[in-house]
């Protein structure tokens, strides 16, 4: 009797200190991915001094000098209201700046490497920054990017009338 509760305790304490462990080393990765966002939000873009800009109203968007065109395709779509979100929603912040990465490497070093294979544009709303990509085969035409961009930017505006609620 007395070998088998001290077997069923030593069981738990195993089970236990593996499931800690597995806690810590979770928490570990997820500190590890946060503070590599945070350098990567904070560092300025590797192309920075070759970037342009356009603007309209409080959205501007940062380029190389060959998407140009892109980029004036893509932003009439920056200021269009959204249904259920107060008409003033774009003027409620500071400048959004949505950045066209050239190429995967750009992309993924914009975004912290946060971007899934699949995705097609990046949001970080609380520091009102979108990361899109304009190449292929992740864009497809100006009219996907268009869309994409009007999806990321519903993440800033819905931030942004929400408050201090993580998005």
């Amino acid at each position: 009797m007395r070998n088998e509760h001290t077997l069923r305790d030593t069981s738990a304490r195993s089970s236990h200190g593996s499931l800690a462990h597995s806690v810590r080393a979770s928490s570990l990765r997820a500190l590890l991915r946060f503070f590599t966002l945070v350098a990567t939000l904070f560092a300025q873009p590797a192309v920075a001094q070759d970037l342009r800009g356009i603007r309209r109203d409080d959205v501007v968007v940062r380029f190389l000098p060959g998407e140009a065109a892109l980029a004036r395709a893509i932003l009439p779509q920056a200021i269009q209201p959204f249904p259920g979100l107060p008409a003033d929603i774009h003027a409620r912040g500071s400048e959004i700046t949505v950045l066209l990465a050239p190429d995967e490497q750009t992309f993924s070093a914009w975004t912290g490497g946060l971007a899934p294979e699949w995705g097609a544009g990046v949001a970080f709303p609380r520091i009102e920054r979108i990361v899109l990509p304009a190449y292929a085969p992740r864009v497809r035409s100006p009219a996907d990017l268009r869309r994409t961009l009007r999806h990321e930017l519903a993440h800033v505006a819905l931030q942004r009338h929400l408050g201090n609620v993580q998005v």
